[in-house]
């Protein structure tokens, strides 16, 4: 077949691995230039805002579909239908919660901040993720908002952009 290979590195074919295996070492090449490369990093962060504007822009009209669709379904097939998805959404928000506040709660007093505070701090980041249900959705925000003590530097959020991503539709998908 003529020209399947075109696209580099598998990103026709969806192999992310080959594609997040280039984007890392790329980007360690990119740092090796020093000045030289400035222009083009730059030009990069700009693209990347781009892309995470259109992203957002997408992201705000999933939740009307998801409303859509459940009133489709309530309205076909009853009430009974959705009530096993209730109880099973509600298992999933009990156990987040006890993780974030036991768990995370007591790892975060003995770092030494306080949970309730960062969580303060991602209010608006966890109001995207609850009504898109995913976490995509929010990571250009909160890593915009990343330059306060609480989180890793801004730099260090935009270079593991990657990673963070990849990451993040794994779960997804799961």
């Amino acid at each position: 077949m003529p020209g399947k290979n075109l696209p580099p590195l598998g990103l026709r074919g969806g192999e992310i691995l080959q594609v997040l295996l280039f984007s890392i070492l790329f980007g360690f090449a990119l740092m090796g230039l020093g000045e030289r490369g400035h222009t083009l990093r730059a030009f990069i962060d700009d693209a990347a805002h781009g892309v995470f504007g259109v992203i957002a822009i997408v992201m705000e009209g999933r939740t009307g579909r998801r409303f859509r669709a459940m009133a489709f379904t309530i309205g076909k097939f009853g009430t009974g239908a959705i009530l096993n998805l209730i109880g099973l959404i509600a298992t999933f928000y009990l156990t987040a919660a006890l993780f974030v506040f036991v768990v995370l709660g007591i790892i975060a007093r003995i770092v030494g901040f306080s949970i309730f505070k960062f969580l303060a701090y991602i209010k608006d980041e966890l109001l995207i993720v609850l009504g898109t249900s995913s976490s995509e959705s929010a990571l250009p925000s909160l890593m915009e908002n990343s330059n306060g003590s609480a989180v890793p530097s801004r730099s260090s959020a935009w270079w593991c952009r990657p990673d963070i991503r990849s990451i993040s539709m794994a779960r997804t998908s799961i």
